[in-house]
């Protein structure tokens, strides 16, 4: 038997220092790490493999005015060379739009996939986009990727924003890049722990354990997987009039895969789910602890309520979020997040600096407990949420995402 404290945290956050992208040996090393542990406490988990969209790089460039500048070519976009005139795309008006055609576009806004429609639609023949901060010593360039289902193609890169100050000072010009890259099957897989109780209504909670391509993981997401850990153990200990399954996820970071397989591959189960609990997000050193409804306006005034009667200070919002919670919701389940947001920069996610120095180990334990007496409340109280119809309001929202979001994290 183990037991969630600061010193197991700790140790779970140092065995775990290391990146998990989908789909790759690393992630499936700490998928087993997550089993073994659950082993110590006596507790079978499985792992429910699923088909990730892979992507190995031949080559990419970018060149504005002769200057060759480092990149990463977007994955999934288009598979080629363009050369343009250069175009800065500083706002998506239809004006502006318009301008695009025949031109390589660097965008200052985010190409979600509406924009990335309109740029193809207006005839533009490549794009670049860019991540990163001025005020940071790397220049790390992410790899990204389009989540979405397209039959238009332009081939896109992704530099560095300290690069693109460069370009837009100099008044670039003509823009000279290339995408080419080979698309093959790879898998992750989902870690699924089942405790029985004592009716046929389940209580999923769920918390993904993947990283983006420079990141430990340990604030993004390992924060919500130790969580899951301690409910396992707790659950296992005490009474729970429902069903607790407890999966941790992958491919989150690429488009919530593993959350989309796990509800297409549990369909018929996801009926008798009376609530979905995502965590993603927690015990960083300072921040503000938000508790989201994904259900309606009476899940908000009840997870104000609950705040308040436990006396634990943070956050209500009632909205999605931008994490597994919405392959839930949009099957139809009641869903609450629970995340601890950063002030400043003091936690950065999808970076370098998402290490075990992002998490303090006393706040963590403090949301656990929250948590597990919030879950413990959801397992127990009779005809708990009483409100099962998902609002309007919250279905729009992931109607919206799930169209148009770009899976470039």
């Amino acid at each position: 038997m183990i037991t969630i404290d600061t010193e197991k945290i700790t140790k779970i956050l140092s065995d775990t220092a290391y990146v998990r992208k989908p789909g790759t040996k690393q992630e499936l090393a700490c998928a087993d790490h997550i089993c073994s542990l659950c082993g110590e406490m006596g507790l079978e988990a499985k792992k429910e493999p699923f088909k990730v969209r892979m992507y190995e790089r031949v080559a990419s460039f970018l060149k504005v005015d002769g200057k060759e500048y480092p990149c990463k070519g977007i994955m999934g976009s288009g598979n080629g060379r363009a050369c343009a005139p250069l175009y800065l795309l500083e706002s998506a008006d239809d004006v502006s739009l318009s301008r695009c055609c025949g031109k390589i576009v660097l965008s200052y806004k985010q190409v979600g996939a509406a924009l990335y429609e309109k740029l193809c639609k207006c005839g533009a023949v490549g794009y670049i986009v860019f991540n990163g901060s001025v005020t940071r010593d790397d220049r790390d360039i992410d790899e990204k990727r389009i989540g979405f289902e397209t039959d238009m193609h332009i081939p896109g890169v992704c530099i560095h924003l300290k690069d693109v100050l460069e370009v837009v000072r100099a008044d670039g010009k003509y823009a000279e890049l290339c995408n080419e890259y080979r698309e093959y099957e790879g898998y992750s897989q989902n870690i699924v722990l089942d405790l029985q109780g004592n009716c046929d209504e389940t209580v999923v909670i769920i918390a993904h354990y993947d990283t983006t391509e420079y990141s430990h993981g340990a604030y993004d997401n390992m924060s919500g997987c130790i969580a899951l850990l301690h409910l396992a153990e707790y659950f296992s200990e005490h009474r729970h009039e429902r069903n607790i399954r407890l999966v941790w996820c992958g491919a989150e970071e690429v488009g919530l895969i593993g959350s989309r397989a796990y509800c297409r591959d549990h369909k018929r189960e996801l009926e008798k789910v009376s609530l979905c609990i995502n965590l993603d997000l927690l015990g960083c050193v300072m921040g503000n602890f938000v508790s989201f409804s994904c259900i309606d306006e009476t899940m908000e005034s009840f997870l104000a309520d609950f705040a308040k009667h436990s006396s634990f200070p943070g956050t209500v919002t009632y909205g999605i979020r931008s994490s597994d919670s919405n392959s839930f919701i949009e099957c139809g389940v009641p869903t609450v997040s629970f995340a601890r947001y950063p002030v400043g920069d003091t936690a950065i996610s999808h970076t370098r600096y998402d290490t075990a120095e992002c998490v303090d180990k006393d706040v963590l334990m403090r949301d656990i407990e929250y948590i597990a007496k919030f879950a413990d409340h959801a397992a127990n109280a009779p005809d708990f949420p009483k409100v099962r119809e998902i609002s309007v309001k919250i279905k729009q929202e992931v109607e919206k995402y799930m169209s148009g979001k770009l899976g470039l994290l």
